[in-house]
């Protein structure tokens, strides 16, 4: 009886420690997956357009002091007459997809931005034990996977009713915010990965190649492969670098070739974004230990 009664509470043990750990492992996963949420504001658009060469270069102080003595630099140029944008075959498409872009932009920084107030560091080599801010860290998770699936869910219908939404269809930048949605589709890899063939077959000038090498990308990360462009980043000290690349030697060959700045300016930018979003508060104590 009492070596029955013994076996019994040796295997409520075992099942008990079962569940402990089958919960830390998930409780774990979950905390690595928000912090690798909160990392994809770093693909947002202000990145991508300044890869591309889109924003405005800032001027050094050396040419600032210069433009100011240049008496023909006070007085402003005559503005050239802008180009007449293509018209769209889809408007409403259009407008529909520039919101939904917003609304993804807008969950991220909400996101970082809490991060940042509390504290939380997107060193996921370091991930938080404090039972508090890992429950703050999972609502955010789970508002920011929200937003996403209702994304995914409506450019999966777009899709099949239209096919990729290209340049053509919804003009230059609701085609661009389609790749973002795409790009922050984890939780579907097979969605990813048909969007990159769809993307890949239209016509050349309908997608932009760097919208093409991040979602590439992002489809060799999830497949546990090395990337080609070095995208995709990783937080490690606070500081981001690049996930495994293949044929590194040449990744600044490869991104200059589809018209993205070198790998090296790339990291600073990134940093950038990330430490103004976050506020470079520290973490707390107990936060991250």
């Amino acid at each position: 009886m009492i070596n029955a009664l013994a076996g019994s509470a040796a295997r409520r043990g075992r099942r008990c420690r079962l569940a402990d750990r089958s919960y830390a492992l998930g409780k774990q996963f979950m905390i690595r997956r928000t912090l690798s949420m909160a990392i994809l504001l770093l693909l947002s658009s202000p990145i991508a357009a300044q890869q591309a060469g889109d924003s405005p270069k800032t001027a050094t102080p050396a040419e600032k002091k210069a433009a100011a003595s240049d008496p023909a630099a006070k007085e402003p140029a005559a503005k050239e007459p802008l180009a007449k944008k293509a018209p769209v075959k889809e408007p409403g498409l259009q407008a529909e997809l520039l919101k939904m872009a917003d609304d993804d932009q807008k969950a991220r920084m909400s996101m970082l931005k809490e991060f940042g107030e509390k504290g939380i560091s997107l060193d996921d080599s370091k991930p938080p034990t404090n039972p508090l801010v890992i429950l703050s860290m999972m609502l955010s998770a789970a508002k920011l996977e929200a937003v996403d699936k209702k994304d995914r869910t409506r450019l999966a219908e777009i899709i099949d009713k239209h096919g990729w939404p290209g340049k053509t269809l919804v003009g230059k930048e609701a085609a661009s915010d389609a790749w973002l949605i795409v790009q922050h589709a984890d939780a579907d890899p097979a969605f990813q990965k048909r969007c990159l063939q769809l993307m890949k077959g239209l016509p050349k000038g309908e997608v932009e190649p760097q919208d093409v090498a991040y979602l590439t990308d992002r489809v060799l990360v999830a497949d546990k492969k090395k990337q080609l462009y070095g995208t995709q980043l990783r937080s490690d000290g606070g500081k981001f670098k690049p996930l495994p690349i293949e044929d590194e030697a040449n990744v600044d060959k490869r991104r200059a070739e589809i018209g993205l700045m070198p790998l090296a300016e790339y990291l600073k930018i990134a940093q950038k974004y990330y430490d103004e979003a976050a506020g470079k508060k520290k973490q707390p104590d107990g936060g991250g230990k």
